[in-house]
């Protein structure tokens, strides 16, 4: 979608009356999202009630096929030959999954010192990154530093027209409400 050059407002009277207009359009823009999202949520339970006998049916066949299979390794493996069992419907099989390391963050300054006594830095790394806040908070003792540029905040614009209750006993809820643009 372009966007065209807006009409000028003739005078304050025109602006209020475009602050009335903008809160109407989002009360109607909240109203329509209230609207998807009790669909999106209907979907999604009617979803997970069909999606849930199905999921429980799958993991009682998948335990009941984990269990013939460990009973049967051997056979089925060909002594330990293969990972894998081979039926005419698919197969299962076992995989080793990955190591992973776990390290004790009491103890990460003895470790580290013990990976350098051994000569093992490489097994080390090291972490070191610019402070955006203290940079800003500190601007006037970076002059010279080539790489570091501020960017001055542009002005923005916002708008946030006045709530106006509806005249239905219908009153809009606080998490609905669009927010300040």
């Amino acid at each position: 979608m372009t966007k065209t050059a807006p009409s000028k407002l003739r005078d304050e009277k025109a602006c209020s009356h475009a602050l009335a207009e903008i809160g109407a359009i989002d009360r109607q823009l909240s109203r329509v999202q209230d609207a998807l999202d009790h669909a999106v949520a209907k979907a999604k339970k009617n979803a997970e009630n069909r999606a849930d006998p199905l999921e429980a049916r799958r993991e009682q066949l998948v335990d009941q096929v984990e269990a013939y299979c460990v009973a049967n390794r051997k056979a089925l493996t060909d002594q330990g030959k293969r990972k894998f069992a081979a039926f005419p419907d698919g197969e299962a099989g076992w995989r080793m999954g990955k190591d992973k390391l776990q390290v004790d963050d009491e103890r990460l300054d003895k470790i580290i010192a013990s990976l350098k006594a051994k000569k093992l830095t490489h097994m080390i790394t090291v972490k070191t990154s610019v402070d955006g806040n203290a940079i800003l908070q500190g601007r006037d003792k970076i002059k010279g530093i080539r790489g570091l540029k501020i960017i001055n905040a542009d002005e923005n614009f916002w708008v946030k027209p006045t709530s106006k209750a509806l005249s239905s006993k219908k009153t809009m809820n606080k998490a609905t409400a669009p927010a300040a643009r």
